[in-house]
């Protein structure tokens, strides 16, 4: 419970960019280029959200278990 509204807040931020950038991507489907780095930015993307969620979750693991 002690870090239940900065797990909710990440999980939103996450959501928000995800789809605040599948848009972008959509107007880039016109063309093989657009297409090509549309792929590739979401790929990018994509990675760092991930690699963002487990930093958040690693430095909050010992807390877990540090004297309650």
């Amino acid at each position: 419970l002690r870090n239940l509204w900065s797990c909710v807040g990440l999980i939103l931020v996450s959501m928000l960019i995800s789809e605040g950038f599948a848009l972008i991507w959509e107007r880039l489907f016109d063309s093989v280029p657009g297409l090509l780095v549309s792929m590739a930015g979401n790929a990018f993307l994509t990675t760092g959200l991930t690699l963002g969620t487990l930093v958040f979750f690693q430095d909050r693991y010992p807390r877990l278990f540090a004297s309650s």
